[in-house]
């Protein structure tokens, strides 16, 4: 009788050994997924911000080009001027 009652200890052990593990693996899955979430967050803000830079970065190349554009036609006029 005794083996029987170690055996079905043993057993309530492992289960509540694997209950235990089950649980360890879903916290575990749970920050990883918060982690993931707030990497995604991350991307998605960075993402945002170099697209407002790039676009800032075009309007003022646009200028600079304009700018010199301006400033050699007011060097010819200049020159002929003189």
């Amino acid at each position: 009788m005794w083996p029987e009652i170690e055996r079905c200890l043993m057993l309530c052990n492992l289960r509540v050994g694997d209950y235990l593990i089950g649980i360890m693996f879903q916290n575990e899955l749970k920050e990883k997924e918060l982690a993931i979430r707030k990497f995604e967050q991350e991307i998605d803000s960075l993402s945002f911000r170099n697209n407002q830079l790039s676009m800032r970065v075009n309007v003022l190349q646009q200028e600079l080009d304009e700018s010199h554009a301006r400033g050699k036609k007011h060097k010819v006029s200049c020159r002929y001027i003189s």
